[in-house]
């Protein structure tokens, strides 16, 4: 007797619709938004489990399904792929799901396999049909050069030049005596560095050629905190010439944005796409540094602040109040741009400075923003908003297309011989 064709794990085998009552009507399936992310190890094996469990938690209230799966999974597969979804009791348990109606990636490379794995899952996925909201856009000097070319914006632009030899750097410092370092297409403040020019102990005056000590403090690019001084030009060449070899670096001013206690901060403003498809500011946070430090990244020991709060300190209510509406206005702005620019986006954290004389500056911009800000400063309206306006927007664009389960299943259903398998989500 020939032996029955097992059903994949959480699904339920039906032949000929029959033997199928029990199963809920395919066109009730609840919709499945994706959540791309490269593994790492652990248990999950991916990172940022607290704003992944907070997006799942979102889904199931409106009514959807919300899976983390990898780019390698993704590859290859037809109609089925691994992945994992949180459960009642806070515990991810790894499944097999269809392919969803929505993929939202949240992809952090760390190597050229992942970015390789990533490059062919986006190929595989958009060519089974499925709408991948990838929110890709161009590296900081590329965001700079578009940015400029809007006078609502170009005022708030530090001057920036990309990094081509240790020549430029010094000439940059022969007139300013500082520069700020840092590579076009990183985050978290990995890389960046300050690199500043003094006089020699016993020497009048800072000249070209003689004279001249330099000093160099940062990050680099494995998290590590460094701070080097150098005797002259040529061993300041030499070193840097060395720690940007293989990677584009960018040049701009050292505008020094630090508080009256010494410590570096910037302002993460995070604008979401909302459920009608607009651009909301989600919420705005302070991330401070240490004293003496050269970036306020909360990757690199920095701590969240209310924004409000920290700028009433620094400036007074009056002018915290306007600095916060002018981040407001030019983060709406920042993000309509970018979306002409570079195509259908759906988040960004939109990092602003601003200097010890209370003048403001757009920094950079980041698609795959972080939410632990909102959460380290208490702000639940914000935390949750923050989770729940990508999977409503997500909805929102997976109900005008044709359900990728049932489209899915219905070629499954046929290419398997009439067995077919519906998902019974949680």
């Amino acid at each position: 007797m020939k032996k029955s064709k097992a059903a994949p794990n959480g699904w339920k085998r039906g032949r000929h619709e029959k033997r199928c009552e029990e199963v809920p009507a395919v066109a009730e399936m609840r919709p499945l938004i994706g959540i791309m992310a490269c593994l790492r190890p652990g248990n999950p094996p991916f990172r940022e489990q607290a704003t992944y469990a907070a997006m799942s938690a979102a889904a199931n209230r409106m009514g959807a399904v919300c899976a983390v799966f990898s780019p390698a999974a993704a590859t290859g597969c037809r109609h089925l792929l691994a992945a994992y979804q949180l459960q009642p009791n806070g515990e991810w348990r790894k499944s097999t799901i269809p392919l969803p109606d929505v993929v939202l990636e949240r992809t952090f490379c760390s190597s050229p396999e992942d970015e390789r794995a990533v490059r062919a899952a986006r190929a595989h996925l958009t060519k089974q049909g499925v709408l991948l909201l990838s929110g890709k856009i161009g590296g900081k000097l590329t965001t700079y050069r578009i940015l400029s070319n809007f006078g609502q914006v170009k005022p708030f632009l530090p001057a920036t030049e990309p990094f081509v030899s240790p020549a430029g750097l010094l000439r940059r410092l022969s007139q300013q005596n500082a520069a700020f370092l840092k590579p076009d297409g990183s985050s978290k403040g990995l890389g960046c560095m300050r690199i500043t020019a003094s006089a020699a102990p016993g020497t009048a005056c800072l000249d070209e050629h003689s004279g001249r000590r330099y000093h160099a403090e940062g990050r680099d690019a494995d998290n590590r905190l460094f701070n080097r001084s150098f005797d002259n030009r040529k061993e300041l060449a030499k070193w840097v010439k060395g720690i940007t070899a293989g990677r584009r670096y960018l040049v701009q001013d050292d505008l020094r944005l630090t508080g009256k206690d010494g410590c570096p901060f910037d302002l993460r403003s995070l604008v979401q796409k909302d459920h009608a498809g607009g651009w909301s500011v989600t919420g705005i946070a302070v991330r401070q540094g240490s004293k003496g430090g050269v970036t306020a990244n909360l990757h690199g020991g920095g701590k969240a602040l209310s924004a409000l709060g920290h700028l009433t300190e620094q400036f007074g209510p009056v002018r915290a109040a306007k600095q916060l509406k002018q981040i407001k206005s030019l983060s709406l702005a920042i993000a309509g741009i970018l979306e002409e620019r570079f195509g259908r986006l759906v988040e960004l954290g939109l990092d602003f400075g601003i200097d010890p004389d209370g003048r403001l500056w757009f920094l950079e911009a980041n698609s795959r923003p972080g939410r632990a800000s909102f959460r380290e400063i208490q702000d639940p309206l914000a935390a949750e908003s923050s989770a729940s306006r990508p999977i409503a927007y997500a909805l929102r664009l997976a109900s005008a297309r044709p359900r990728a389960a049932l489209r899915n299943i219905y070629t499954f259903r046929n290419s398997e011989k009439g067995v077919s398998f519906r998902r019974i989500y949680p």
